[in-house]
């Protein structure tokens, strides 16, 4: 067989073997490409259109620029943690807690409102805390969230979920104050004085511990990265460990992007944390990967376990129905479609 024969031969199945490997790669591995282009580079592109803008046009100028261009353009997840570098970049500006936070343009107190801005309110009260008295914060943040006690044009649901999103937000600055330090942090959560929003302040600091789980989120040089989430819930019972375990495999896919892996995680987990583990992450992120397709969204749920099909779905309803994902999916059409038994319950999701 002549040199050039055997040649020809070789190029060939060099070819073919980098065909089958770009196939294998892009089997498997497109979405994960997908999701960690889209949260890097998304999250950086919005975070500094924002900082320019807030420089040359300050707060009033960001809000516009929020309103027309980040809230119902970008994925929920995306505007939250750039609202949340922002509302860090607000603080070491102006470091006027009440300042900041009345500059919100709320115009009617919807939830719509309150989701499209919380980002921002979080990061501001993150920053608030790192610099408050360390051995007084669950005082601080009664005091902090004293802002938001009834007043005129407030009614009672607005009061409410403006002290659940207050207290949750100072979980993100009780976690960082202690330097990562779960225990500390929700015994500071427990010492608050209105008592109906420990379980939000909960929230704050696990979802804190999962953002600082990521390599590219600044928080004061905090960083829990490299813990294992799964065993560090298991440490904890009742609401603490739902709680906790919503943000498992949340945190896996926005660190990886590899939605079937993280889903995994949750696999091994009891009933109700399990739950927790697969409800929140499908609400955020199979929206957002599988677009305007309920096929491949059910077929993502229907890769699960029997027991985990109704969390995934009910999680990607609340999803659809959340303003700010950038999904037109009718959610009563998507309910009709996936949601088999419990199809009231997934048209009425919140």
């Amino acid at each position: 067989m002549s040199e050039r024969i055997i040649r020809l031969k070789k190029i060939f199945l060099i070819v073919v073997f980098v065909f089958v490997a770009l196939f294998l790669f892009h089997s498997f591995n497109v979405k994960s490409i997908y999701l960690n282009y889209y949260f890097e580079k998304e999250i950086g592109s919005h975070a500094s259109t924002l900082e320019d803008t807030y420089y040359s046009q300050g707060l009033d100028g960001a809000f516009e620029y929020v309103d027309s261009e980040l809230w119902g353009n970008a994925n929920y997840g995306v505007s939250h943690m750039v609202l949340h570098e922002f509302g860090h970049l607000a603080w070491e500006d102006v470091k006027n807690f009440s300042v900041l936070i009345s500059k919100i343009p709320y115009k009617n107190y919807s939830s719509e409102e309150f989701w499209k801005y919380e980002g921002y309110y979080h990061g501001v009260m993150h920053s608030f805390f790192y610099e408050s008295n360390k051995d007084n914060l669950s005082e601080t943040s009664d005091d902090a969230c004293g802002l938001f006690d009834k007043g005129e044009g407030i009614n009672d649901f607005v009061s409410s979920l403006m002290f659940k999103n207050c207290y949750h937000a100072a979980g993100h600055g009780m976690l960082v104050a202690s330097q990562g330090n779960l225990d500390v942090s929700l015994e500071r959560c427990d010492a608050v004085e209105r008592k109906s929003y420990v379980l939000d302040c909960y929230e704050g600091v696990f979802m804190e511990n999962a953002f600082l789980q990521l390599p590219w989120y600044s928080s004061y040089g905090v960083s829990n990265e490299g813990l294992n989430l799964v065993e560090v819930c298991s440490n904890f019972e009742g609401n603490k460990s739902l709680l906790c375990s919503q943000f498992i495999a949340w945190t896996e896919i926005v660190k990886t992007g590899n939605i079937k892996a993280s889903f995994g995680k949750c696999f091994s987990l009891e009933k109700d944390d399990r739950f927790q583990c697969i409800f929140l992450p499908s609400r955020h992120f199979l929206p957002l990967v599988y677009k305007n397709s309920y096929e491949k969204m059910i077929e993502v749920c229907s890769s699960f376990p029997e027991q985990d099909y109704r969390p995934c779905i009910l999680g990607i309803a609340s999803g659809i129905k959340q303003s700010g994902t950038g999904n037109p999916i009718h959610l009563e059409s998507f309910c009709d479609i996936a949601g088999n038994d419990f199809k009231e319950e997934c048209n009425s999701i919140s």
